[in-house]
C-alpha cells in the first residue's frame, strides 16, 4: 500500500515520498507508471521531465523483471520514490536474485556464457537511462542487497 509523507514548512515543500512493493511480473509495470505519474502531477513536474523519468524507471524495472523471469527467479521489488523541489530519486530494491547469472548457482560454463550474452541486450536500456538521468547508483552485497538508485535533478521551469 502506498504511503505519502508530505511536510510543507514555511511554504517550502519538503520531500514527498511514496513506497510500494510489486511482484516481479511485467504486468505490474503499468501500476508503477501510474504511481509515478500521480506523484509528478502532484508536484507539478513538467510533462517532459516526468515522461523521461517514468521511461527510465520503466526500463530499469523491465530489465530486472525480464531477467528474473528468464532465470526462474521470483520475489518482490520494493520501490521508494522521493521528490522534492530539486530532484527525483527512485530506489529499486529487489530480492529476486537477478544478480545470479542463471538463478540456480550451479551453472556450467556454457550456461554462464548464454546468460552473459542475454544480459548484453540490456545495455541499450542502460545507455538510455544514462542519457535521461543525472546519477545512477547500484549497491550489491551478495545475498543481502540488490539496490538500484536513479536520480534526476529537476529543472525549475514547468511546461
Amino acid at each position: 500500500m502506498p504511503k505519502y509523507i508530505i511536510a510543507p514548512i514555511n511554504n517550502v515543500m519538503q520531500t514527498l515520498t511514496r513506497q510500494f512493493t510489486i511482484t516481479c511480473n511485467t504486468s505490474n509495470l503499468q501500476e508503477m507508471r501510474q504511481n509515478l505519474q500521480e506523484l509528478f502531477d502532484e508536484r507539478k513536474i513538467s510533462v517532459r521531465e516526468s515522461s523521461l523519468i517514468v521511461h527510465a524507471a520503466d526500463e530499469a524495472l523491465s530489465a530486472i523483471m525480464l531477467h528474473a523471469n528468464e532465470t526462474g527467479s521470483h520475489g518482490d521489488i520494493h520501490i521508494t520514490i522521493d521528490i522534492n523541489d530539486v530532484r527525483c530519486s527512485i530506489t529499486i530494491d529487489d530480492n529476486t536474485g537477478v544478480y545470479e547469472l542463471n538463478g540456480n548457482g550451479g551453472a556450467t560454463l556454457n550456461e554462464l556464457l548464454t546468460s552473459v550474452s542475454k544480459l548484453k541486450k540490456y545495455q541499450i536500456s542502460l545507455l538510455m537511462m544514462q542519457e535521461i538521468l543525472d546519477e545512477i547508483y547500484y549497491n550489491f552485497k551478495k545475498g543481502f542487497q540488490n539496490e538500484l538508485i536513479l536520480i534526476k535533478f529537476l529543472s525549475t521551469k514547468k511546461d
